[in-house]
């Protein structure tokens, strides 16, 4: 992203198929990884409320509002709405065994997490600084809610341009990359547009990315005592190496595997398949069963200052269901 605002505001808006060949350079793409890393170091170091906050709460809407400006545009383009077909009707034709419906499970299970940032800590360390008057089940509904329709007005953005200039649907992380420049090129102030939305995704990008360093930030500065500093710092450089394996696997790096994958690829699964669903796992082992289910309620109440009417609900959720569904999809999926 930051690849792809540079290039709009030098007066340029890359082709479709640019983000290919970009993605396989060695040098410039961990240069700009780098420069995102930084970003990150910055914002974190100032804290959750001077940083955190004040970015999200500014940037987010204005996204939000060209999202919906670039998806009303873009619905009225030739074929679009094969786009809009792709999106919401099921093609049962790839469900061909209980590993296969399994795997779609997972997969699925994968994204909620990823794009809830549940199983990794994030909710829980921002939920550590939420003022104990807060309404927690009000806020859950809201969050959820949000994110589902963030996620629905960004596939009617982008599938529908997938469809209406032949690209091809699968592919992937890039897709944002290749169907977007290609709408703004035919818009009229076009470079101005690609530049701003691209300043604008960067953005909710870092929110998305401080919250994931907030919470080792945390842990290392709280569990050690190291300084604000220096809890940001140390895990930023792990994270750029990381990182420099994941964009180097797209090109130089791409014939080494690890079962089978790439680095980029292993790196995809092992968070979005196996950590994350088993940290939501044990997160429901540790509430359900572990935590003082009086004290889970008082939190879940505010100290009894607003009513959680589906308490038994939830309780059966917590203990039962979600755990022994998640362990039925993993299992399922491991022994396709």
């Amino acid at each position: 992203m930051l690849k792809y605002l540079a290039s709009s505001l030098t007066g340029s808006i890359p082709s479709p198929g640019y983000f290919d060949s970009y993605s396989t350079e060695a040098i410039e793409p961990i240069i700009w990884m780098i420069v995102f890393c930084l970003i990150n170091v910055v914002i974190v170091s100032w804290g959750v409320s001077k940083g955190i906050e004040r970015v999200s709460t500014i940037v987010l809407p204005l996204l939000l509002i060209m999202l919906l400006g670039i998806m009303v545009y873009v619905l009225t383009l030739p074929n679009a709405i094969e786009g809009v077909g792709f999106i919401f009707l099921p093609n049962f034709s790839d469900i061909n065994s209980i590993g296969d419906f399994a795997k779609i499970c997972v997969s699925a299970l994968g994204q909620v997490f990823f794009s809830l940032s549940l199983g990794m800590g994030t909710l829980i360390t921002y939920g550590s600084y939420l003022d104990k008057n807060d309404n927690l089940g009000k806020s859950t509904v809201t969050i959820v809610a949000i994110d589902t329709i963030i996620a629905i007005i960004s596939s009617l953005t982008v599938m529908p341009a997938v469809f209406s200039f032949g690209l091809s649907p699968d592919a992937g992380t890039g897709l944002v990359f290749s169907t977007l420049p290609a709408v703004f090129a035919n818009l009229k102030g076009g470079k101005i547009i690609s530049a701003v939305f691209f300043l604008l995704v960067l953005f909710a990008a870092v929110t998305s990315s401080i919250s994931l360093l907030e919470v080792i930030a945390a842990f290392l500065s709280e569990r050690f005592s190291l300084s604000r500093k220096v809890s940001v710092i140390l895990p930023t450089v792990l994270i750029a190496a990381v990182g420099t394996l994941a964009s180097l696997s797209c090109g130089i790096l791409s014939d080494v595997k690890i079962m089978g994958m790439t680095f980029f690829d292993f790196f995809v699964f092992l968070s979005d398949q196996v950590v994350m669903p088993l940290g939501g796992f044990f997160l429901c082992i540790l509430a359900g069963y572990i935590w003082d289910k009086a004290l889970l309620k008082r939190e879940l109440t505010s100290n009894g200052k607003y009513k959680f009417r589906l308490w038994g609900t939830f309780r059966v959720i917590l203990r039962y269901i979600a755990p022994v569904l998640i362990l039925v999809i993993f299992i399922s999926l491991l022994t396709s």
